[in-house]
């Protein structure tokens, strides 16, 4: 489980609004978690659209 000071580390390192890249370490029906480059064990939920068909991994 991520603690809130690791949060707000990447908060300071990712303000609100910021686009950055991240592999993508879960697909679920409610959107992707997306590792946070930096900041091991901080994943952001992702609702995303694609134009593409996108599976879940494995």
């Amino acid at each position: 489980m991520t603690t809130s000071e690791e949060w707000e580390a990447a908060k300071l390192d990712y303000p609100v609004g910021a686009v950055l890249r991240g592999k993508v370490a879960a697909v679920r029906l409610f959107g992707m978690f997306v590792g946070i480059p930096g900041h091991a064990g901080v994943a952001a939920v992702v609702d995303a659209m694609s134009p593409f068909s996108v599976a879940a991994p494995g």
